[in-house]
């Protein structure tokens, strides 16, 4: 479970580069036009989701439901509110996750460099068409839908789908190499407010068991 939330997460950093007013139009007909002006415009987003697991015979293995809002680069607080609490920080740099239920927090370095990363993938970081084959899935119950598949074959995910709702990105489809599907569903978004910096922060609470993932030169 805490694998797929991993990646799940490097999927929703990755938002970072929404545009309010995006044409899905006829002037951007190829689906990586599309996502490279999707990619280029996202300064804040915030919504509610719902995110559901499949297993590889399509049980649903788990279903939980929060809250997001992320700045661009790579800046986000993504909580968990049902069935469990827990509460993913970033500042970019840094990622905690505090599992509330549990008393612990974890912390990890962020990173989106990996060139084939969804997170890379939507913050701009790479040349999409370089690493990804993309294309159009087209309508599939009134939202358009487009896929990259990276190219490198040892990629943690084996597809991505991108999912859009005329003028906003409605939800996202990561297919993992374990053969786990986990879909996301958006609603209620904001994009490009502004958001208080200090979201971004987090402070340990007092008493809990911290687990720091970091090299040893790592420092806060």
């Amino acid at each position: 479970m805490r694998t797929i939330i991993k990646n799940v997460l490097l999927v929703l950093t990755c938002q970072l580069s929404i545009l309010t007013n995006l044409a899905l139009a006829a002037e951007l007909e190829q689906p990586i036009d599309l996502l490279n002006e999707y990619i280029n415009s996202l300064e804040s987003f915030q919504a509610d989701f719902t995110q559901t697991i499949f297993g590889q015979s399509g049980q649903k293995i788990d279903l939980a439901s929060g809250a997001v809002t992320l700045q661009k680069p790579g800046k986000f607080y993504w909580s968990y509110t049902s069935p469990y609490n827990q509460v993913l920080v970033s500042n970019g740099n840094i990622l905690w996750v505090h599992d509330i239920d549990l008393e612990q927090v974890t912390i990890n370095d962020m990173d989106l460099t990996h060139s084939s990363s969804p997170a890379a993938i939507l913050s701009g970081n790479v040349d999409i068409s370089h690493h990804h084959t993309v294309s159009d899935l087209g309508d599939i119950e009134g939202h358009r839908w487009i896929e990259l598949l990276p190219i490198d074959t040892e990629q943690e995910f084996s597809a991505l789908r991108l999912g859009f709702d005329e003028s906003q990105l409605s939800g996202m489809v990561l297919f993992d190499n374990l053969g786990q599907t986990t879909v996301i569903q958006f609603k209620n978004i904001s994009v490009n407010h502004d958001i208080p910096p200090g979201i971004f922060q987090f402070s340990l609470p007092e008493g809990v068991d911290v687990i720091d993932s970091r090299p040893m030169q790592a420092v806060d």
